[in-house]
């Protein structure tokens, strides 16, 4: 994100945008890990539970929408290669899509 940094030297409201928007982006790419994590270590602790909604629907696809989601944050903010991070970002939220219906 050094583009962001980059917009950050001024004291007006684009530079309070920025640096708000490079704060969101670094917290979603740390919890993206943390719920595939979460959601490794619950399926592989939980033996033969079978379904359940809040581990398979809510950790799972969270994980992977929250990916998409700075995929799409990247693609919205920097101009450069935008439509390939569109695509990028697209691609998991159908995956979700299908998952979910």
């Amino acid at each position: 994100m050094e583009v962001l940094e980059d917009r950050d030297e001024g004291r007006g409201p684009m530079a309070v945008r920025a640096r708000t928007t490079a704060r969101v982006c670094r917290l979603l790419s740390l919890a993206v890990p943390l719920l595939a994590v979460a959601y490794l270590l619950v399926v592989v602790t939980r033996g033969s539970a079978g379904l359940v909604p809040w581990v398979d629907v809510g950790l799972g696809n969270g994980a992977i929408v929250l990916s998409a989601a700075l995929c799409l944050a990247r693609a919205w903010l920097l101009s450069q290669d935008r439509w390939a991070w569109l695509l990028i970002g697209l691609a998991p939220l159908m995956y979700v899509a299908g998952n979910l219906y």
